[in-house]
């Protein structure tokens, strides 16, 4: 999750490197944008477009904002660092082969990937994990039980066995589901307008509707499992590009 959580909070501070371009192309290109133009900018990337615009028209520096994007990206960072090394700690022994626990992370975080794209069916969501989970404590547990394990050659295991797991589900469950074999009016078939079976909560603050960072610390949740009201919320957010915030720099006449 930890992973995870840093990629959206990476591709979501990417962002603030439209201010120091925009501030290049005038002062050094002597190009000059207009209002029109800056506001599809800033649509393109709305968490940091609706607050950019509303500096803009206030008339404020935007320095305060980059700083906290940046500082938050920092932060992350160093949590995601500190991470590595408090799991390793946590979960090798204090004799380990060299580079096994770099390997064990590289496959934690293919197996995050991995899921991101290829689990969407409701079967593979609840079952999938289940057999990834027992894999990994299988080979955690061996690794504390002896002195001198043969610790690459589990890895080597775990490694196959996850491979194996998971084109077993892609056969049975994904690809039968895309390619139309399941029912396409049914509540727990992948579509393009429903592309998962289980959803993150959707947040409403004063600048956006839209997956906010925090919503990552919630658990994964089926469409039945959330209020009508949180449905009614994620409906709109699938249905409508964006829902009525201005980005334009300037105020309207």
């Amino acid at each position: 999750m930890i992973n995870g959580l840093l990629i959206r909070v990476a591709i979501l501070c990417s962002s603030v490197v439209i201010f120091p371009l925009l501030s290049c192309s005038r002062s050094v290109l002597g190009a000059s944008l207009t209002n029109q133009q800056i506001a599809f900018i800033y649509r393109a990337s709305p968490h940091i477009g609706t607050q950019a615009a509303f500096l803009d028209r206030r008339g404020e520096s935007k320095i305060s904002l980059i700083s906290s994007f940046f500082g938050c990206l920092l932060a992350f960072y160093f949590m995601y660092a500190s991470s590595y090394f408090l799991w390793t700690d946590i979960i090798f022994p204090s004799i380990v082969a060299r580079g096994i626990n770099d390997l064990y992370f590289f496959y934690i975080n293919l197996l995050e990937f991995a899921t991101l794209f290829l689990v969407r069916t409701r079967s593979s969501i609840k079952y999938l994990p289940k057999y990834i989970t027992i894999l990994n404590i299988i080979f955690i547990v061996y690794l504390n039980s002896y002195l001198y394990p043969a610790q690459y050659e589990l890895m080597s295991v775990v490694n196959n066995l996850t491979i194996t797991l998971f084109a077993y589900f892609l056969k049975t469950y994904e690809i039968p589901a895309i390619a139309g074999d399941w029912n396409p009016f049914g509540t727990y078939t992948p579509s393009f307008n429903n592309p998962r079976a289980g959803y993150h909560f959707v947040a409403n603050d004063s600048f956006m509707l839209g997956f906010d960072i925090f919503t990552m610390f919630q658990s994964l949740r089926f469409r039945e499992r959330f209020t009508l009201d949180e449905q009614r919320t994620y409906d709109l957010v699938s249905q409508q590009e964006i829902l009525g915030y201005d980005f334009y720099p300037t105020v309207r006449e």
